[in-house]
């Protein structure tokens, strides 16, 4: 009976054995996939195209900017706008795009300029190869989404 009992015991405690390295092994598989998930390449726009209209008595400038998307989607898109001021120090402005797609070449954001150092009235085009004097613009997204 001692006999039997004791080999029910080893048994069990190899059945235990199994089971926890079984449960450590899924562990680490499924940290491993959510560490895939979470890694996304962030990919820089350099491609941009907009304008920018500076109405009569007003303060500020308004900058209509659109980031075209060749394939795919990025996500949490961020653009960032630096420009010199009248008196000569440098604003940033950070402008959250969310996601972009083919579908969303031609939706644009408007960014106002406070404060920027021209006092005509113009309408200019700008883009990437057609850059704005004092102006800065830098933009990118990433390849997966923000999963936390």
């Amino acid at each position: 009976m001692n006999l039997k009992l004791r080999k029910t015991n080893i048994a069990m405690v190899i059945s235990i054995i199994t089971l926890l390295i079984a449960v450590i092994l899924l562990g680490i598989y499924f940290n491993n996939q959510i560490s895939s998930i979470k890694d996304r390449d962030k990919i820089k726009l350099t491609a941009y195209e907009g304008q920018m209209i500076k109405i009569p008595n007003c303060t500020y400038s308004t900058m209509a900017i659109n980031f075209p998307v060749d394939s795919g989607v990025l996500y949490d898109c961020v653009a960032k706008v630096s420009y010199v001021v009248m008196n000569g120090t440098t604003l940033h402005i950070t402008k959250e795009l969310g996601m972009l797609t083919i579908n969303t070449n031609h939706a644009g954001f408007f960014i106002q300029l406070d404060d920027y150092p021209v006092s005509t009235t113009f309408m200019v085009n700008f883009s990437n190869d057609n850059t704005l004097p004092l102006v800065n613009i830098e933009a990118y997204g990433y390849t997966k989404p923000n999963i936390s």
